[in-house]
C-alpha cells in the first residue's frame, strides 16, 4: 500500500497494488485519526482508500492543534472520560516516542470563581482515577488571589512535524 500525492486533485490515496479499483474500507480524512483508522484497517488485511481534501494530509487540525496529549486532569465531572484519556495516552506515547515532549511543566488550576469543581473534588477525582497529584504554588505565573488551588500534572506534548513525517512512513510502507 501507498500514499499517492495527487494535489490537482486535493485527494490523497492509500492503495494497495491491486489490479481492482475496489476497497474493502474508504476513510476521509488523512490526519491523525484517519491515518490511524487506515492503519488499523491495514494490518487487518483489508483494502484502504484513503481521501483527504486537503492537497497535503496533516495540514489541519492534526498539525494546527495545541499538541498535548492528555492524562486525565482536564475531566473531573467524567471518570470514563479521564480513564479512557489516560488508557489513550499510554498507548499514543508507547507508539510514538519519537515525537513526545515531557521538557515542560504543566499545571492545572481550579479557579476561586465560578468553577465546576471544588479542590476536594478534584483531589478526590484524582484519587479514584490514579491520577498522580501534585500541589504547586508559581506567582511568577499565576494570579494565587484568584486560585482555590493550583496542582502540576503529569501534562506532555508532542511534535505534530515528526508525527507526520511517521505517520507518511507507516502509511507508505503498510502492504
Amino acid at each position: 500500500m501507498r500514499l499517492e500525492d495527487r494535489p490537482e486533485c486535493g485527494m490523497h490515496a492509500m492503495t494497495p497494488s491491486l489490479p481492482s479499483g475496489s476497497f474493502d474500507v474508504v476513510v476521509i480524512g488523512a490526519g491523525i485519526f484517519g491515518s490511524q483508522a487506515a492503519l488499523h484497517f491495514a494490518g487487518q488485511g483489508r483494502r484502504v482508500l484513503l481521501v483527504d481534501q486537503a492537497a497535503r494530509p496533516w495540514t489541519k487540525a492534526s498539525l494546527v492543534n495545541q499538541a498535548r496529549v492528555h492524562s486525565g486532569h482536564h475531566y473531573p465531572r467524567s471518570f470514563s472520560t479521564a480513564r479512557m484519556s489516560l488508557s489513550h495516552r499510554n498507548r499514543f506515547v508507547g507508539e510514538n516516542k519519537h515525537a513526545i515532549n515531557r521538557s515542560f511543566k504543566a499545571y492545572y488550576g481550579i479557579d476561586k470563581f465560578g468553577s465546576l469543581t471544588s479542590t476536594d473534588q478534584f483531589r478526590r477525582f484524582c484519587a479514584k482515577v490514579d491520577l498522580p497529584l501534585k500541589e504547586a504554588v508559581r506567582p511568577d505565573i499565576f494570579d494565587h488571589m484568584r486560585l482555590e488551588s493550583l496542582f502540576e500534572t503529569d501534562e506532555i506534548s508532542f511534535d505534530p512535524l515528526l508525527l507526520r513525517r511517521a505517520f507518511r512512513a507507516r502509511l507508505d510502507a503498510a502492504k
